[in-house]
């Protein structure tokens, strides 16, 4: 591993009872440059988690998919509108319990992106 960085043991799923899903456990030597390191090692998990949670959605429900992409992505934090930001999540929601996918296959989406 760069910079004396080493994997231990590694769980990608095993839920425990405190709510920890995944975990690694590595070892390091300290440098000036561990900071750093461990900074992108605690942000890791929640890139990968939105990466992992769109793409679960971009299989199973793509309108959804592309309503978030066209609306709630390109919001102005600026300019935000609660009335507007409500508006979109209730369409949101409307898709998902539309009945377009099956129920099998909305309910699966619903169990990967919630576990």
């Amino acid at each position: 591993m760069p910079l004396g960085y080493r994997v231990q043991k590694l769980e990608l799923y095993k839920p425990s009872n405190d709510d920890t899903v995944g975990y690694v456990q590595y070892s390091y030597q300290k440098t000036f440059m561990s900071p750093i390191c461990n900074l992108f090692i605690g942000i890791a998990p929640l890139l990968g988690g939105t990466l992992a949670f769109g793409f679960v959605t971009w299989i199973l429900m793509l309108d959804v998919y592309r309503f978030v992409l066209d609306n709630l992505v390109s919001l102005n934090a600026v300019e935000f509108d609660l009335s507007v930001f409500l508006s979109n999540v209730g369409t949101m929601l409307g898709l998902i319990l539309s009945g377009q996918q099956s129920v099998i296959q909305t309910l699966y989406w619903y169990l990967s992106v919630t576990h």
